[in-house]
């Protein structure tokens, strides 16, 4: 399996945890709603790759405390940014656009 690949797989996993909402068709078994699911998750992750970037960083300037007759500098630092994928919202729209021109609905689970 293509790193990518595995990467959609696990955030598509965490998703759905914290989800609380279900595909829907009538007349369509659980089977046949996650081929479909599949097919459009490959579709758009075929659009629409992983493509990891590094959010932006943060930095704490250096402070100095003075008492009477001597003056301490702690320094600054920089607090890395977040690695984010670039694409995951294009890629969950492209989903959401698939399942619904096969006549998917998106509804609250029950």
């Amino acid at each position: 399996m293509k790193a990518a690949h595995k990467i959609l797989l696990t955030v598509s996993i965490i998703a759905l945890g914290g989800c609380s909402t279900v595909w829907t068709r009538p007349n369509t078994t659980e089977a046949q709603t996650n081929l479909d699911r599949a097919a459009c998750d490959q579709e758009a992750v075929t659009r629409f790759p992983v493509v990891m970037i590094m959010g932006p960083s943060t930095t704490t300037p250096a402070q100095t405390t003075c008492s009477t007759q001597k003056c301490t500098t702690v320094p600054g630092f920089v607090t890395p940014g977040q690695q984010m994928d670039s694409n995951a919202g294009q890629r969950q729209g492209e989903l959401n656009k698939c399942m619904k021109a096969k006549g998917y609905t998106l509804e609250s689970a029950k």
